[in-house]
């Protein structure tokens, strides 16, 4: 016999639909915010990434400069400059050249520290050592721009550089100044320190 009694009855198939439907419903905002939240979360983490990158970068140079007792030399293209007018060229190699006295005072003792750009690598690299030809190490990586202001170098004592860093639609720039601890040597370059590019 047909029993129309609804409290043993089931789900209806319309009523089932209509659950499932505001069920896809809840479930795609609520996937809408945390693939939000992801997206920023990853973004975040970019930027906070690249400052810190920067933040290295710009302290290991620092400590390179501010201990340096004969001579800062600043370098666009192999070209010696004081203070690079153009600082929208990207595209020529940047050289700063640290020189520090050795024990026995010797131009063949001297230390040689060297902070080199490849704009077309965007990488800074590091080389340290007695000789022009030492190796190269990274130092950081997105440098998408780097100059150094040495005008204020004989007359206070002040090196004035910036970096810009960029990755994944993040950007960073920051400008650094170093008051030297050492008076530097008033000398002259000699002819066997190339010192260039």
């Amino acid at each position: 016999m047909w029993n129309n009694d609804r409290a043993n009855a089931g789900f209806t198939l319309l009523e089932l639909v209509v659950s499932i439907a505001i069920m896809g419903m809840v479930g795609g905002m609520i996937g809408g915010f945390m693939l939000s939240g992801i997206r920023h979360y990853q973004h975040t983490d970019a930027e906070t990434k690249l400052q810190l990158e920067a933040q290295l970068a710009g302290n290991q140079i620092q400590d390179h400069l501010i201990d340096a007792n004969k001579r800062v030399q600043y370098y666009v293209a192999g070209t010696e400059v004081k203070l690079q007018d153009d600082q929208t060229d990207q595209t020529s190699m940047r050289k700063l050249r640290i020189t520090n006295e050795g024990e026995t005072r010797e131009a063949e003792d001297d230390e040689i520290s060297c902070i080199e750009w490849e704009p077309s690598e965007q990488i800074l690299y590091y080389s340290e050592g007695s000789k022009e030809a030492a190796p190269r190490y990274e130092l950081a990586r997105h440098v998408t721009g780097f100059y150094v202001d040495l005008s204020e170098l004989e007359t206070k004592q002040i090196i004035y550089y910036h970096l810009d860093f960029a990755v994944s639609g993040s950007s960073y720039s920051n400008d650094y100044n170093v008051t030297l601890r050492n008076a530097l040597r008033k000398e002259a370059p000699s002819a066997a320190d190339p010192g260039g590019v």
